[in-house]
């Protein structure tokens, strides 16, 4: 999935109905980054080789699978999250902030 696919899907979800397409591309392209990343841990993570498929101890890439699934879930709750509060305005910032992409500026 590229991004374009990942913001339409996410222009269906009620937290972002109304999104700017620049806005819905922002959180999309980091679903997509993040999971691109996530393929790629998975592919490099080390194989079970000599646990046999009917021994149910993990071996070490079982493992290693696993810490990749967590900190993948970890990520995307995070973007999540920050999804929920990506057109607040920073204090101060009046009704004229585009919301949180004015975070950290100068001005």
């Amino acid at each position: 999935m590229t991004a374009p696919p990942a913001a339409k899907k996410l222009a269906e979800d009620p937290v972002s109905a109304g999104w700017s397409t620049d806005d819905l591309l922002m959180p999309a392209q980091l679903y997509v980054d993040q999971m691109i990343a996530t393929g790629c841990l998975f592919l490099e993570a080390p194989a079970s080789a000599g646990t046999p498929v009917t021994t149910s101890a993990p071996g070490p890439g079982d493992r290693a699978r696993e810490g990749v699934a967590l900190t993948a879930a970890r990520r995307l709750r995070l973007i999540g999250i920050g999804r929920l509060h990506w057109l607040d305005r920073p204090a101060g910032e009046g009704t004229s902030g585009r919301g949180a992409a004015g975070i950290g500026t100068a001005g």
